[in-house]
């Protein structure tokens, strides 16, 4: 069993704090780091330009150097400048003979090697007490001559000091800057992790939220709700879930509820074949033609049912083939119409349009879904009463509005009317043989077709409904 540290084992909270916390203390250091390079550099800067300003010039050393030398030569400069016998001195002071010779002061800086190239001196330099070397470059420039008797011997340069032999008070300012960032760092960044946490926490929270409700749901606590905190794509994912949930729910409520009306729609037809069966059985009664019939119209009612459901079924899981061809949206009209018995209920239909275009279509299914609405706007007329079709093009879609001027329905029936096995009146639907499908299968075919259909209550009564099918 391996027990150790591994980050795909960290949940998406621990991932986004180790990555936050991740990117301080590297900002962090590296913040702290350039502040300390930055300081440094401004410091000797600011150093060079003191030593700049305050280095003597060179002549009047060199000029007391010539007086040394007529007295005893090199030999008398190096005693010069071992027994300190020149002004107190800011920098490296170098020497450097016509042949050769190099001295300089102070003492603790050995010079190593020293050459003139064009206008420039390459100089070498050794810490005796650090161990440290340095190479300068300075700018012949800046030298002056020592002359004897109107001879050059020599050449005299002050040169700056390297940082490690800088004096004691700069070396304890440069040492408190890097305590001071230090100490900075130390408080930037566990207070920086402390607020990682807590914004880490806030950011999280909202998906930790999510998964808990995940798992509600996915435990048959469907239509479980989440709270909404704000309008980025975490919200956004919140607000899908939401929907995802209540769409959840009402689908189980929809199977629930058709599970029941299934059980419920069978049980009449069985009852009274159940009941007609046992009394012919039972010498109750005889088998007459007219207790054939009967039982001949519960057995057809059955057979609808079942018939209605599977192309329900095969309707919403987008398995019923279409075939889609040209067709004259007339025609279909005509024949759907004919199809409903308007006469025998006295029902007077009508269909007006400007135009009846030529549409790519199956006929056959928009015929099912004209039938449909054309049969419950029948069913929802009085007798004498009348339904209107009307056609317009709008654009690239065809609206087809079919109205009758019936009782109609209430605001709470219109939102259900699409339901299966829903029924505004269910005594007077049984009773001519619906199954309380119809509209469902309505609604599922018209979307097959690549179309939308609403039904709508008008201001002066009835009920409407719009079909919208594209050219």
């Amino acid at each position: 069993m391996n027990a150790g540290f591994s980050v795909a084992k960290l949940g998406i909270r621990g991932k986004l704090l180790l990555l936050l916390a991740l990117v301080l203390a590297v900002g962090a250091i590296t913040f702290v780091w350039l502040q300390n390079r930055s300081t440094e550099y401004r410091f000797e800067t600011f150093l060079r330009q003191e030593v700049d300003r305050n280095t003597p010039t060179p002549n009047p050393v060199a000029s007391r150097l010539a007086h040394v030398y007529e007295g005893g030569g090199w030999q008398a400069v190096q005693r010069a400048l071992a027994d300190h016998q020149l002004p107190e001195r800011p920098a490296l002071l170098l020497v450097m003979g016509n042949n050769g010779e190099r001295y300089w002061s102070p003492e603790t800086i050995e010079v190593t090697a020293a050459k003139i190239e064009g206008d420039s001196l390459h100089v070498r330099l050794s810490d005796s007490n650090s161990g440290n070397r340095w190479m300068l470059m300075e700018s012949m420039q800046n030298a002056a001559p020592v002359i004897v008797g109107g001879v050059t011997v020599g050449q005299v340069m002050w040169l700056p000091l390297p940082r490690d032999s800088l004096s004691r008070p700069q070396q304890e300012f440069l040492s408190a800057t890097r305590s001071t960032a230090m100490l900075l760092l130390a408080i930037f960044i566990p207070a920086g992790l402390v607020i990682v946490f807590f914004v880490g926490r806030q950011i999280t929270r909202p998906l930790r939220d999510l998964a808990d409700a995940s798992e509600r749901v996915g435990t048959g606590e469907l239509g479980y709700q989440v709270a909404i905190s704000g309008d980025d794509e975490v919200g956004q994912l919140a607000s899908r879930f939401n929907d995802m949930s209540s769409r959840l729910a009402r689908t189980e409520l929809l199977r629930k509820r058709m599970v029941s009306d299934v059980a419920h729609e069978l049980r009449t037809p069985l009852t009274g074949l159940r009941c007609s069966l046992e009394a012919v059985r039972d010498d109750v009664s005889e088998l007459t033609s007219e207790l054939v019939e009967n039982l001949f119209n519960d057995v057809l009612q059955l057979q609808n049912l079942v018939a209605d459901l599977q192309e329900l079924s095969l309707a919403e899981s987008r398995e019923l083939t279409l075939n889609m061809v040209p067709t004259e949206l007339q025609e279909v009209l005509n024949s759907a119409i004919r199809a409903v018995p308007f006469r025998n209920h006295r029902v007077r239909c009508t269909l007006s349009s400007e135009e009846f275009p030529e549409i790519t279509t199956d006929p056959m299914r928009l015929r099912q879904v004209l039938v449909n609405v054309l049969q419950n706007a029948l069913t929802h007329s009085p007798e004498n009463g009348q339904v209107g079709i009307n056609v317009s093009a709008d654009g690239e879609l065809i609206r087809i509005l079919i109205r009758d001027y019936g009782s109609g329905v209430s605001a709470t029936e219109l939102e259900n009317i699409f339901d299966r096995f829903y029924r505004t009146s269910q005594a007077r639907a049984r009773s001519q043989g619906g199954s309380g499908l119809g509209l469902a299968i309505t609604r599922e075919l018209t979307h097959l077709l690549g179309g939308e259909i609403v039904a709508t209550i008008p201001d002066d009564g009835g009920m409407q409904f719009e079909i919208s099918l594209p050219l």
